[in-house]
């Protein structure tokens, strides 16, 4: 496995279950709400190597509210928060954030030049993508949201860092060290562990 920031869905991951086993089972690795990237993180550890199989698996979510996406979001991004410390970084990947950051650090022509040009990159780079992977973009009407995303995935991501509370099918969960799934609040579960908490 190369060193360094990988990603990697765990609903499409195949393990040899004695490897499982030495890394701790996954009755173990599921008491993380980000068991896949704990398990990553050991098979590294174990200096064991990740294959990229032939076949495709997709995973296609209809009809989300924009409630359920923001709340999806939001526990990918506690979960990296918790677990990959570049995730502070990920905010620059966007050329429109980028952009407009340097226009307000830096207000000029020249940022401002810049910020044109990252909302073009932002705008042309997300429809490529789109049509590569849909086969068709987003009808006309719905072009706005190709350069709200970023500021949605932004905010998401800045509350993430602060918010341990998430939900999950219907439960209300809080997100531990590593991601690890926990009951209650992080404090009151560190308070009860010091056996200061009624």
């Amino acid at each position: 496995m190369a060193s360094g920031l990988a990603g990697f869905p765990g609903k499409s991951v195949l393990v040899h279950r004695d490897k499982l086993m030495a890394m701790g089972s996954w009755d173990e690795l599921g008491k993380y709400s980000g068991e896949d990237i704990i398990l990553f993180k050991r098979i590294a550890a174990m200096g064991l190597r990740l294959t990229l199989g032939r076949h495709i698996v997709t995973n296609v979510s209809q009809d989300a509210t924009i409630q359920r996406f923001i709340a999806r979001h939001l526990r990918w991004a506690q979960i990296r928060w918790r677990t990959v410390p570049s995730t502070a970084f990920e905010p620059l990947l966007s050329p429109m954030i980028t952009t407009l950051v340097f226009a307000l650090v830096s207000p000029g022509r020249l940022s401002l030049l810049a910020l044109a040009c990252g909302v073009v990159l932002q705008g042309v780079g997300d429809l490529v993508v789109m049509k590569f992977e849909r086969g068709h973009t987003v009808p006309a009407k719905y072009l706005w949201t190709v350069w709200a995303r970023p500021f949605l995935t932004t905010w998401v991501w800045f509350r993430a860092m602060f918010v341990a509370r998430f939900e999950w099918r219907g439960n209300t969960f809080w997100m531990g060290p590593q991601s690890m799934i926990l009951t209650e609040p992080p404090l009151r579960a560190r308070l009860r562990g010091l056996g200061t908490s009624p």
